[in-house]
């Protein structure tokens, strides 16, 4: 996954933030993407088709948008969507950036959830409000791909050691027992 803007350090911090909001809140899947659709990141703890998922909920987002818009209201900064057995929670990040999670019941405690999503943003803000998306997703559209971009998509994909795993899941845990 490469956003323009964003070191490889910063995509490593993005990723433990995403896996630990996915954790505490309950939530299957936790998915930070551009208004475009294109993804940013994401943490699931299933197989699911993650890409056309977000580019469907940017679509829904962005039409939320449009009708406060339309009907002279302002501050859609949330979308809720609930089913039978299932929960979308969608919110805004900042500016063309927002996160959508899904959560596997219908009974989800909104002032548990509104909390981690307030605390995941925190942490997550300065991440997002460094990154080029719009850049990337114009570069994207018009067929530019960065040169570091081709040279990591020749090269086979490198894979976490088990130890780096075992180390990341320790860390987890240890920070999990500290709060």
């Amino acid at each position: 996954m490469e956003v323009v803007g964003l070191s490889e350090e910063q995509m490593g911090q993005l990723k433990r933030l995403l896996m630990d909001f996915r954790n505490k809140s309950g939530a299957s899947l936790v998915v930070l993407a551009h208004i475009s659709g294109q993804i940013v990141g994401f943490s699931s703890s299933r197989k699911l088709p993650v890409d056309a998922m977000a580019a469907l909920m940017a679509g829904i987002f962005s039409a939320v948008q449009e009708l406060f818009s339309l009907s002279g209201l302002s501050g859609a900064n949330t979308v809720l969507m609930e089913g039978s057995g299932v929960s979308v929670y969608a919110f805004k990040v900042s500016g063309d950036t927002f996160a959508f999670v899904l959560y596997p019941t219908d009974e989800v405690r909104f002032g548990v959830l509104k909390l981690h999503v307030s605390q995941f943003r925190k942490k997550i803000l300065p991440i997002v409000e460094s990154m080029d998306v719009s850049r990337a997703v114009g570069d994207f559209l018009s067929g530019k791909v960065p040169e570091e971009v081709v040279e990591k998509a020749d090269r086979p994909p490198e894979r976490e050691s088990l130890d780096d795993i075992i180390s990341l899941l320790k860390k987890e845990i240890e920070e999990g027992l500290s709060e």
